[in-house]
């Protein structure tokens, strides 16, 4: 009984997250807006995912519209967008362990597909639920957690794949929660060894992923954008750069 009333409270809430999602994006669809490449995809129907090696984002592309030959069919990409970002935020709460406390929870996790930055990408007809999916993606694996470790190695090298052939500006999200869960664990109490454990296995997995992905399945890119990395001596400068 416990079991399927936490299911319901979790359906309940990503459902919630949705709806606020919808209104909140509902501007975006009304104003029915090509944005950037947009443009290019309706007036010719390509995919072109493949030039930054995110075949996911083609596969998933071709199921969604039916066809190679992409037609406009918004809203329903931006809307299967959103409603993947509710069930990654749900998963979130889940791995705090919020069932009881939701009403906060899901405001902290509101800025997952309202931040500005989402916004944007909410706001591509036919990129939003790919750079969805490399969101979720990334955060499905620690629903596996309480699972098992295995269970969860496996998902974080699928979800990390997965990540870096939707959207790789995502690649951060990962480790962040890593480093978060690390956090809460400690303050819960539990073990450093079991803490260390955690993080250790977690590091690997995303190394690993990571270097399947940059030896298997990255093509170069060297247009308006660059995949390459800049030289051992270029680092601090570039990073000092950046900062700035």
């Amino acid at each position: 009984g416990k079991i399927n009333m936490l299911k319901s409270k979790y359906l309940k809430t990503s459902l919630l997250i949705f709806g606020i999602y919808y209104v909140a994006i509902s501007a975006i669809i009304r104003s029915d807006f090509k944005y950037i490449d947009d443009l290019g995809r309706v007036a010719k129907g390509y995919r072109g995912w493949e030039n930054f090696s995110r075949y996911t984002s083609n596969i998933l592309a071709t199921l969604i519209h039916g066809d190679l030959y992409l037609t406009d069919i918004s809203p329903l990409p931006q809307i299967l967008a959103i409603l993947l970002l509710a069930v990654a935020g749900t998963i979130i709460l889940y791995m705090w362990e919020m069932p009881q406390k939701f009403s906060w929870g899901i405001l902290a996790i509101l800025p997952l597909g309202l931040s500005p930055y989402f916004l944007e990408c909410l706001s591509y007809k036919f990129d939003a639920p790919y750079m969805a999916i490399s969101v979720f993606a990334s955060i499905l694996p620690f629903a596996f957690i309480k699972i098992g470790q295995i269970e969860y190695v496996v998902a974080s090298f699928v979800g990390i794949l997965l990540m870096c052939t939707t959207y790789q500006a995502s690649s951060g999200i990962y480790p962040m929660i890593v480093v978060l869960l690390c956090f809460d664990f400690w303050n819960k109490g539990k073990s450093i060894n079991k803490i260390f454990r955690f993080l250790i296995i977690s590091i690997l997995c995303y190394i690993v992923g990571m270097l399947f992905f940059r030896i298997f399945l990255m093509k170069p890119v060297e247009d308006y954008v660059s995949n390459e990395m800049v030289t051992l001596k270029q680092v601090l400068p570039n990073y000092m750069k950046h900062l700035i």
